[in-house]
């Protein structure tokens, strides 16, 4: 699943991911990203993330476009997990793509990060 936060505002977009993501559930999720950077060009986005299995193939594929095609109009990136499995690969994503990496129980430095 993943869905937008109820902490979103302008263009600081939350986003939380959980179970498996599915190219349904991703859509409007990619389209509230569009508007945003429609409307303020660039954007700072946080994915909190728990529970997490994975995406579909096409979710995934579909993602990984959207983010290729965007990487220009986000500002500030940030993660926040709990699991050792996410926080690993986001040492290297971070570090080449600019993401910082926050644990659980710092969600609320996060939010102020972006």
């Amino acid at each position: 699943m993943i869905k937008i936060s109820e902490n979103s505002n302008g263009r600081n977009i939350g986003f939380e991911i959980s179970e498996k993501v599915k190219i349904e559930e991703l859509e409007p999720v990619i389209e509230h990203f569009e508007d945003a950077v429609n409307k303020y060009k660039t954007v700072n986005w946080i994915c909190i993330v728990y529970n997490f299995k994975g995406f579909t193939i096409k979710a995934m594929f579909r993602d990984l476009l959207f983010n290729v095609m965007n990487i220009k109009n986000f500002k500030k990136k940030a993660v926040v997990a709990d699991k050792l499995w996410i926080k690993l690969p986001m040492c290297f994503f971070g570090f080449v793509f600019g993401i910082r990496y926050f644990d659980v129980s710092n969600i609320e430095e996060a939010w102020n990060y972006i």
